[in-house]
């Protein structure tokens, strides 16, 4: 479903589990969430039929693959200048979901799938049902989905991909450092090898600079490009290649499709065999590792590369009470007068909790299948990728608005025409009150599927959504508290509302 929408040029930009680029650390992989004309997720509103979706990480961003898929009658979007009708996240518009809510019988979908390479394995089970009863005035709706990717595995320890993968060639991006020449600064390059590091370790610096070990751990010279070993300054900078790089050389040393890793490489001798010098370490079944060269056994890897990775658990919540009140209360010489008005008070709140690795022991106390290792750093921040971070948070939010459509010409010479418009005050205990409002018109010409219409429109984004699009990477006390004596990090108190103004303006002809 998000695949076929976010299809739409108003969606492109939108982050699906095809598309997105977001860092393992982001915990934002696998979420499908929309952005309209390119302004973010945080500034676009999903909603299920017409109501605020609890979010599906710490962002609040919400996940629409979690929706009821079988149950979706259609998606109505309204681009920008909804604030003032739906409130605050809609600065780039609202996506809303709207479900058969009078469904009868069954529907159900079953698919599974698989890659050319074995892997990637997909199971998905739909099932949706629905029945009415009091002469059709009670209706009962439900729907579940089982959905089960297993994924694609790491690459191998230098380029190679995981199950024969052979499209990685090791793009890179390397700065000719030259401003002046007419030609481009950077220049995008395939098999380039740094001159910092290879695979199992690189002399950089000293009169053994360029020697390399190869896996059996024996010395050779370093072939850094196509001219061989290229002389190098005074200070043992490189000469004759991109500042880093070099471009043609020996490829040996490539690491980048593999795992660059924290490793138990503090070794010694006991009783004449090679072990982890800590003995708590060993009792947690630390092996030894020789970073210079050498196979790593599979007990070495099965330590530095556990099956349980870092984890980030999180607990969300929405509470929401809200009032609706619609209707035509008068008819007017061109029509009904049309109004709505409402409030709502909303609380939003979450709680996350990291692996002790990554978050540090005095946030997650050690134990079970992530003992006390001495060789780890009690503070945190042990993985290569994915140090998740213990936080909380909760904000909460009144509304109220007004709505009004205003028909005020109807004329077989002059044609139909209305004024609508819209007003929401908002109070955020995160950054006070804020305005929203809306103005606009809509003019029928006499001559048939001609219309004129335009609008303004005053947006807002409270000042946490600008906040909670970032990770939690050190410790928060609570992401959406402005009090410097309460907040951690995030607590700038100077912040103040996103304010977006957007005029528009159109003519439609239909033939």
């Amino acid at each position: 479903m998000f695949t076929t929408i976010a299809q739409l040029p108003s969606l492109q930009g939108s982050s699906g589990t095809q598309v997105n680029t977001f860092s393992t650390a982001s915990g934002q992989q696998g979420l499908s969430s929309f952005s309209l004309r390119g302004l973010g997720t945080i500034r676009t509103l999903p909603l299920l039929d017409g109501q605020r979706v609890v979010g599906a990480n710490v962002t609040g961003v919400p996940d629409v693959s979690l929706f009821p898929q079988l149950l979706v009658k259609r998606v109505d979007i309204v681009n920008a200048g909804a604030s003032a009708s739906y409130g605050s996240d809609a600065v780039g518009g609202v996506v809303n979901f709207i479900t058969d809510t009078h469904f009868k019988g069954i529907r159900r979908n079953i698919q599974g799938g698989i890659t050319t390479y074995g892997d990637d394995a997909t199971r998905l089970v739909q099932l949706a049902a629905g029945t009415s009863a009091l002469g059709d005035r009670l209706h009962l709706v439900g729907s579940a989905e089982y959905d089960k990717e297993e994924g694609i595995g790491g690459g191998e320890f230098g380029t190679k991909l995981a199950n024969g993968r052979t499209w990685f060639t090791q793009r890179t991006l390397v700065n000719r450092g030259v401003l002046n020449d007419g030609s481009p600064q950077y220049l995008v390059r395939d098999w380039a090898q740094s001159t910092t590091f290879t695979k199992y370790g690189l002399i950089t610096a000293g009169p053994l600079q360029g020697i390399v070990f190869d896996q059996s751990g024996q010395p050779f010279q370093f072939r850094y490009g196509s001219n061989g070993v290229p002389a190098k300054n005074a200070a043992g900078t490189i000469l004759g290649c991109f500042p880093g790089f070099c471009e043609g050389g020996d490829l040996s040393g490539n690491v980048d499709a593999g795992r660059s890793l924290k490793s138990a490489i503090d070794a010694t001798t006991l009783n004449g065999a090679i072990v982890c010098r800590d003995a708590l370490a060993r009792a947690n079944g630390c092996q030894p590792l020789n970073i210079i060269g050498g196979t790593p056994s599979a007990a070495a890897l099965s330590y530095i590369m556990p099956e349980k990775g870092p984890y980030q658990r999180t607990r969300q919540t929405q509470d929401v009470a809200s009032i609706n009140i619609s209707g035509s209360p008068v008819d007017l010489w061109a029509g009904p007068l049309s109004i709505a008005f409402g409030g709502e008070f909303r609380h939003e709140y979450y709680k996350v909790r990291a692996d002790p690795y990554g978050a540090g022991y005095d946030a997650t106390a050690p134990g079970g299948d992530y003992p006390n290792d001495p060789v780890l750093l009690s503070t945190g921040n042990n993985w290569y990728a994915g140090n998740y971070k213990n936080g909380r948070g909760a904000y909460s939010v009144k509304e109220a608005f007004f709505e009004a459509n205003l028909p005020f010409l109807n004329s077989e010479k002059l044609g139909h025409a209305n004024l609508n418009g819209a007003v929401r005050v908002t109070d955020y205990t995160t950054s006070g009150t804020v305005w929203a409002w809306k103005i606009g018109g809509t003019w029928e010409l006499p001559i048939e599927g001609l219309r004129i219409r335009g609008a303004f429109y005053l947006d807002v984004g409270a000042t946490f959504d600008v906040v909670k699009g970032v990770t939690l990477y050190g410790k928060i006390d609570n992401l959406f508290d402005r009090d410097p004596a309460r907040s951690t990090i995030f607590n700038n108190p100077a912040l103040y509302d996103q304010i977006v103004r957007v005029y528009r303006a159109g003519v439609r002809f239909k033939f």
